[in-house]
């Protein structure tokens, strides 16, 4: 399963870079209006990412071997998972609001981080 070629790898950091963002603005507008239904809306999207997340890391850690996989997914991956696992749906509260969103921008960062390495990268 050595499929996954740069491009692959750029659009899935892309469509992560892009989750995350919209997690974050749902996040913030929970935060505005403090509605139940916001709420939900900012957990489902964070179940929702953690399970895509899981889906990817456990795809490429037991299937595939090339150097885009190894270099440019895996790590960001790994950190994503480690860190959105501190991030449990029942932490989606007013009072835990600055804490939630600082470990969503580390997150948003190191997929940056990955995502710029890689566009930078001559392949």
């Amino acid at each position: 399963m050595n499929y996954v070629d740069f491009l692959d790898v750029v659009d899935i950091l892309g469509c992560l870079l892009d989750n995350l963002q919209s997690l974050i603005e749902s996040l913030e507008t929970f935060n505005l209006t403090r509605s139940a239904k916001q709420k939900e809306i900012v957990k489902n999207e964070l179940l929702q990412l953690k399970k895509n997340i899981k889906k990817h890391l456990d795809l490429f850690l037991h299937n595939d071997a090339n150097k885009y996989v190894h270099e440019y997914l895996i790590p960001p991956l790994s950190i994503c998972i480690y860190i959105l696992s501190k991030v449990g749906t029942n932490r989606i509260n007013a009072n835990s609001y600055k804490n939630v969103r600082q470990q969503l921008h580390q997150v948003q960062f190191y997929v940056q981080k990955y995502y710029d390495s890689i566009l930078n990268n001559t392949h």
